[in-house]
């Protein structure tokens, strides 16, 4: 929720044995960053439901992360040290479901910078550089990320219809090849793979004349 001025708040609730949510406690930026912050625009919960990363866009200030831990006996939300983390405005943020790894992207760019708790303090384990084939002003706003239980393993992701417009899409299945061919061919083969994951997504149709559409374009630019 966002209160005056956009600070922007956090509130997490959990479910009793009468199956009400009850208000574990709110979670408001005290770190006196600009009132245009907008504390709160990302969230992710550890698999316990006891550690919360939060991500603040930013805004005439630096973007940031804090990372905060239940604390029963004071119920209430304590801010884990060496968790606040400047940087570029955030697109997203996820943290692992043991709660001791965060990995974030940063809006401009495909990259994702990864943070891990060392039992003391929240460090840095470098970054994720997107390949030089991926464009990044088309990427921040069409990938996704996912980061496994522990934390050691992340994946970048882009949705189906990035691809639908390019020259050829090959589909791997367990590291194996299974297809290769235009994605406007593949559209085509109702038991394929690739038209299996587009009719799975219910865009099958829109990526098929998306691609009908490319394949036109690249011709009549050969013709040219």
């Amino acid at each position: 929720t966002s209160n005056n001025n956009s600070h922007g708040r956090v509130r997490v609730y959990r479910e009793n044995a009468s199956g009400q949510w009850v208000l574990m406690g709110e979670i408001n930026d005290t770190t006196g960053h600009h009132r245009y912050a907008h504390f709160g625009i990302n969230t992710s919960l550890s698999a316990d439901g006891l550690r919360i990363a939060t991500a603040a866009l930013g805004h005439y200030d630096p973007a940031y992360v804090q990372v905060h831990q239940y604390d029963e006996a004071q119920a209430a939300w304590v801010l884990m040290d060496g968790s606040k983390q400047d940087g570029q405005k955030f697109g997203d943020i996820h943290l692992s479901a043991d709660g001791n790894t965060y990995v974030y992207r940063s809006d401009g760019t495909d990259g994702r910078t990864v943070h891990q708790w060392d039992g003391s303090s929240w460090v840095s384990k470098g970054g994720i550089t997107p390949p030089d084939d991926v464009n990044p002003y088309h990427s921040k706003s069409t990938s996704v990320t996912s980061i496994n239980s522990d934390g050691t393993r992340i994946t970048i992701a882009h949705r189906l219809g990035t691809i639908a417009t390019c020259d050829k899409v090959l589909v791997l299945d367990k590291g194996a090849l299974v297809e290769l061919d235009a994605p406007s061919k593949l559209l085509e083969d109702a038991g394929g793979v690739f038209y299996g994951m587009c009719e799975a997504a219910g865009t099958r149709a829109q990526l098929a004349a998306a691609a009908r559409k490319a394949d036109a374009k690249r011709a009549a630019n050969k013709r040219d």
